[in-house]
């Protein structure tokens, strides 16, 4: 049954609808044939979790649409600690660097640092992450964009990549998206650099600050680019004053 999810998946290029929609009429995937499933599964040259797994995060499963699977790379491990997602707009100034290193070396041993690699502030922070989880939009084996960056192309295994699109498909938008709701389902903590106003994930991250999730505000100048982050102080967010706050309760 697993390997016939995960085959339904590659099939479907990873598409929550598509599979949903064939889940509907054939809950116990009796259309797949097994053996087929098994030699994809085989084929496809990477891992992958399913709602089937004991590993299957419980956070995921309280989701409005929880992934039926999720392609990994890495030490799934990770998943098992403490996570504190970063998000941050397109742009890191000089004050959002410093932050962000000086958070950075701060890190306790138990926490990962995950984050959807958007350029700017994001790539910067998985740049000087000791322990790094990417949650991405394209298949591994895709030459997507997440290559032209030196800290996603130095992940290791002891880091973690985790893609709902499988091996070889090319980076989605729909599924960006969506890949920031998975990882913020995922995250203890969310922390906030230098995010515009007009930023498309706030609405998301006005709602997880609205629901009790902890999310952090990282300060800067006064200026466009850092509006929409301290709109979400307004909604509740804490407004992070020294770095140690993010990770104080985890250490």
């Amino acid at each position: 049954m697993r390997e016939k999810l995960i085959a339904l998946s590659l099939v479907k290029g990873g598409d929550w609808g598509e599979v949903h929609r064939f889940l509907r009429h054939d809950r116990k995937l009796d259309g797949i044939d097994e053996l087929l499933a098994c030699k994809l599964v085989e084929q496809m040259g990477c891992a992958a979790i399913t709602l089937f797994d004991a590993i299957y995060p419980e956070a995921w499963k309280q989701m409005p649409k929880p992934p039926f699977v999720v392609f990994y790379q890495g030490d799934l491990g990770l998943l098992q600690g403490e996570i504190v997602s970063i998000i941050g707009g397109k742009v890191a100034g000089s004050n959002t660097k410093a932050s962000i290193s000086h958070v950075m070396k701060q890190v306790p041993d138990n926490v990962s640092v995950m984050s959807g690699f958007e350029t700017g502030a994001e790539v910067f922070s998985m740049s000087h992450a000791p322990r790094r989880i990417a949650v991405i939009a394209a298949g591994f084996e895709a030459d997507s964009l997440y290559q032209r960056y030196d800290a996603f192309k130095a992940m290791g295994s002891n880091d973690l990549i985790l893609s709902e699109l499988p091996p070889g498909a090319n980076f989605d938008l729909p599924a960006y998206y969506r890949s920031y709701h998975l990882m913020h389902e995922l995250s203890n903590t969310v922390c906030v650099f230098e995010l515009p106003r007009f930023d498309l994930r706030l609405k998301y991250l006005a709602y997880l600050t609205e629901v009790g999730k902890e999310v952090v505000v990282a300060p800067d100048v006064l200026k466009q680019s850092t509006a929409g982050g301290l709109g979400l102080v307004n909604l509740g967010a804490k407004l992070l004053l020294r770095a140690k706050d993010v990770f104080e309760r985890r250490l």
